[in-house]
Order: structure tokens, then C-alpha cells, then sequence
């Protein structure tokens, strides 16, 4: 009778093994398709000429003054509101720069994770937060690392683009929205650690 049990035991872990590896290559393959999107969207971004990116931010702005203009009731003229669009411009494009990087290193430090449960361990979330961080650190200095060099292969990039410039300060900023975009995988994973460990004392 015993052994019975025991062979089922096995069976249902074998099967449970099974699931989550499959979860983990969907995992995995969805977090490769968004990386590799993130990162033709910012080549196409960065490819646009002058002309063409300033259109969009600027129409942008303007837009954001024109709801500002008519929701607060400022009665700005047509002067006002190109002057105040100009004037925004500049620190919305940097906004979208650090946005755009930090969806970018989202996607890829999760797509980098999934990697991990492939290769490394794929029981990852049974271990204490201190192995769990032991084993996310070299995956999250490649993936940061990785999105850095984009960052600095992009903005290389826009010295070739008519009307664009290759700016270090740029890059910094792109840095920042790395850092950050790592640092909420981190803070997700511990969250969802927490949960897993929590609901598995439950049972």
C-alpha cells in the first residue's frame, strides 16, 4: 500500500515538475518577444529625423497645454500655449526616455529571470530571499549591463540621423530608467516570493 502511494507521490510531482516547466518556456518566450520589441520600437524611435521627432513631442505638448488651457479655464492665447509647449518639450522628451528603458529593462531583466529558472534553478522560489538574491545578481548585472550598452549603441546611433545628436547626458537618463526598471523586477519577485511562501503555509 505504501509503495502505491509512494508511486503516485512520484507521479504527481513528475507531472507538477512537467506544468511548471511548460509555464516557464511560455514564460520565457513571452518575455523574449517583448525585449525584442522594446528594442526595434526604440530603433525606430531613435531612427526618426529631427523634423519627425519634434513633430511628435511637440504636438504632444501642445496637447497637454491645450487640456490644461481649456479644463483649468487659463484663457491662454495661441502664443501662451506654444511658448508653454516649447517650454515642457524638453523635459517630456526626457521622460520618455527614461520610460521607454525602464519598459526595456522590465522585459528584458524578467526575460533574463526566465532564463534563470531554465538553466539555473527552477526552484528558485522554494529557496530563502538571501539564495534567491544570490542567484539574481550576476543575471541582474548582465541584464542591466546588456540594456546600458543598447542605450549607448542607440544613442550612437542617432549621430548618424539627420537632425539628431549623440548626447552622454542622454544616456544617463536612459541609465536611470534601467536602474529602475531592475530595481521593480526586484521588488516584484520578492513580493511574489512572500505570496508563494505565504500561500504554500497555508496549505
Amino acid at each position: 500500500m505504501n509503495s502505491r502511494k509512494k508511486q503516485k507521490d512520484k507521479e504527481w510531482q513528475a507531472l507538477e515538475q512537467s506544468v511548471c516547466f511548460f509555464h516557464i518556456v511560455i514564460f520565457y518566450g513571452i518575455t523574449l518577444i517583448l525585449t525584442l520589441g522594446m528594442m526595434l520600437l526604440i530603433f525606430h524611435f531613435s531612427g526618426e529625423n529631427a523634423e519627425l521627432s519634434s513633430d511628435l513631442s511637440g504636438g504632444i505638448c501642445e496637447r497637454m497645454i491645450h487640456f490644461l488651457n481649456h479644463n483649468l479655464h487659463l484663457d491662454w492665447d495661441r502664443t501662451q500655449i506654444v511658448h508653454y509647449s516649447e517650454w515642457i518639450e524638453t523635459p517630456i522628451r526626457k521622460c520618455a526616455h527614461f520610460t521607454e528603458y525602464m519598459l526595456f529593462s522590465i522585459c528584458a531583466n524578467l526575460h533574463g529571470f526566465s532564463i534563470l529558472l531554465l538553466k539555473k534553478d527552477a526552484n528558485y522560489f522554494v529557496k530563502n530571499i538571501r539564495e534567491q538574491m544570490v542567484l539574481r545578481k550576476p543575471l541582474l548585472f548582465k541584464c542591466c549591463l546588456f540594456c546600458i550598452t543598447y542605450a549607448a549603441g542607440d544613442e550612437i546611433h542617432q549621430a548618424f540621423v539627420p537632425g539628431r545628436a549623440c548626447r552622454f547626458f542622454d544616456v544617463c537618463v536612459d541609465t536611470g530608467g534601467i536602474l529602475f526598471g531592475a530595481f521593480l523586477v526586484c521588488l516584484g519577485l520578492r513580493f511574489f516570493s512572500a505570496y508563494r511562501k505565504g500561500k504554500k503555509e497555508k496549505i
